[in-house]
């Protein structure tokens, strides 16, 4: 998530403005699949998040607000939401924890998908 320069230019991460930018591939993609891993918060948490994942959460919310409004104008081909609720934004180092939470939807992505892939 640093800056990087580019040429004259400093790059930033672009979630705060496209948190799912499934549209910059439209027309230059058979099919174009997103990956949804907002998520949503899970009730079984109650510790106290950090004063970052406050401030990362804040603009979580915002890209939600965002990617919503762009769904209503335009979709993907394949939407894809696994259940990681449970995780926080700054979980980088649970990454084997939050496969093993996306495992369920495995299947069934693989069904949509090979049906997308048929048609």
């Amino acid at each position: 998530m640093r800056p990087v320069m580019f040429g004259d230019r400093v790059l930033i991460d672009g979630g705060a403005t496209n948190p799912l930018p499934f549209d910059q591939l439209r027309g230059r993609a058979d099919v174009v699949v997103a990956v949804d891993i907002s998520g949503e918060g899970s009730e079984d948490r109650r510790d106290i998040p950090t004063p970052w994942e406050c401030l990362v959460t804040t603009v979580l919310v915002m890209g939600t607000a965002i990617t919503r409004e762009k769904l209503k104008h335009i979709a993907p081909d394949l939407m894809v939401r696994p259940k990681v609720g449970i995780f926080r934004t700054l979980d980088f180092l649970q990454a084997s924890a939050i496969l093993r939470a996306a495992e369920p939807a495995k299947q069934e992505i693989k069904d949509k998908l090979t049906i997308l892939l048929d048609a």
